[in-house]
């Protein structure tokens, strides 16, 4: 996933630092940011993983999300990514 929540405030992982807690958006469990020199920078939860949130998504989904993310903000247009819905 690509967004957490900070101190009750989103970040992107490609914006967030080490060191800092985060939460998921949806089930509130503590995240663990990947942030390497390889993969693409997201959030995970840490095992067992039972929140929708957590399912695993490809290397080419969560680039997807952050492309057509970086279009919008490029534009100047105003944009959210993984927002959760209320069903």
């Amino acid at each position: 996933m690509l967004a957490a929540l900070c101190n009750d405030v989103r970040i992107y992982a490609h914006a967030a630092q080490k060191g800092a807690i985060y939460l998921c958006p949806g089930c509130k469990a503590e995240l663990v940011l990947r942030k390497g020199a390889i993969k693409i920078h997201h959030f995970a939860h840490k095992p067992p993983v039972e929140c929708q949130f957590g399912a695993g998504e490809s290397r080419e989904h969560l680039e997807a999300k952050l492309a057509i993310y970086q279009a919008f903000v490029g534009r100047s247009l105003r944009a959210e990514m993984e927002w959760p819905l209320e069903a």
